[in-house]
């Protein structure tokens, strides 16, 4: 099991709090638009006339004046696999009139494609941070939903360990008997958890979210014991479910111990003064008022360059409905 494991929590927590600067301070962080630079013109012996031409300027449709008039702050996080890929991938939506908060995963085989990176491999989303770290990311992530994303951040795994201690760890419903071994990853991985409801910290917290299967069967090659009955979807919505009670535990905290502890392990692009002085825009989220879903679309099989693979390939019809529940647009 050589993947990155799948701990983002920190990056989570940090960036929930990075929202709450969001929402008081959007007028004055919110990324700017480039400036125009005049270049000085040299004089010229003969001005030549050009008839003006009418620029014709389409209607902007119903969502995209809704988004261009939200105080909605939306935010990218990411968890680092290799220097070449991201894992996990999510989009987060908060909005500050009712301070709830959505989570939309994205599923690191989604389809994305650009121009020039014709491979099989690179046309997943997770090859976008290969390509431009953290911002190719986060340009894929706003290509394929269509909305603006504000922030970013990302971790590895490193600090995980540390970090889910620092908020006393997880409580959380462990669906499935979780055993594996990996003598070869470094450091050799061992999972043992039991099935149950659970306070989970440490190596047991990073098992829980690295699990995909149980050992190999001795009995029948490239069969794996255990695992999530319903594959992938299973394991998502575990994850799912870790991060929400996470988040819980890590509101129920002091935000700037929190922030601290977890700082040097997150890549962001909001600065740490923005998310202490902006911290009590938090105080209205509770898990209640957080919504965890996946991005909609199917698994397809797809031949490029000769290899065939693997992909989620999202529904444009379904994520047009679902940016317009979030933006609130009939």
């Amino acid at each position: 099991m050589k993947e990155f494991l799948k701990v983002f929590l920190v990056a989570l927590v940090v960036f929930l709090i990075a929202i709450g600067a969001g929402v008081g301070a959007y007028k004055f962080f919110a990324p700017e638009k480039k400036a125009i630079v005049k270049v000085e013109e040299k004089p010229i012996e003969e001005v030549i006339e050009v008839e003006k031409v009418e620029e014709v300027v389409p209607e902007k449709t119903p969502l995209e004046k809704a988004i261009e008039n939200s105080e909605r702050v939306n935010a990218v996080f990411m968890g680092i696999e290799t220097e070449n890929r991201s894992d996990v991938i999510m989009f987060i939506s908060f909005d500050p009139e009712t301070s709830k908060l959505d989570v939309i995963s994205i599923p690191r085989d989604t389809y994305y494609y650009e121009a020039g990176h014709e491979s099989a491999g690179q046309r997943k989303i997770n090859a976008a941070y290969g390509r431009r770290r953290e911002e190719g990311v986060e340009d894929a992530v706003e290509n394929i939903l269509g909305v603006p994303i504000h922030y970013y951040a990302s971790i590895k795994y490193s600090g995980v360990r540390a970090i889910v201690d620092a908020i006393g760890g997880v409580k959380v419903n462990v669906p499935v008997r979780m055993l594996y071994d990996d003598p070869t990853d470094n450091p050799p991985l061992h999972i043992n958890i039991q099935k149950g409801t659970q306070v989970l910290k440490g190596n047991d917290a990073v098992g829980f979210l690295r699990y995909r299967h149980g050992n190999m069967d001795p009995d029948r090659d490239g069969v794996f014991l255990g695992g999530y009955p319903n594959g992938d979807l299973g394991r998502v919505r575990a994850q799912q479910a870790f991060v929400k009670s996470a988040i819980q535990q890590a509101l129920s905290l002091k935000f700037s111990s929190v922030v601290r502890t977890a700082l040097p392990y997150v890549k962001t692009n909001a600065g740490m003064s923005e998310i202490l002085f902006y911290q009590e825009n938090l105080l209205g989220i509770t898990s209640d008022k957080i919504t965890m879903g996946t991005l909609p679309g199917d698994a397809k099989m797809m031949t490029y360059s000769g290899e065939r693979l693997s992909y989620f390939e999202a529904s444009e019809s379904e994520i047009e409905k679902l940016v317009k529940k979030l933006y609130d647009v009939k």
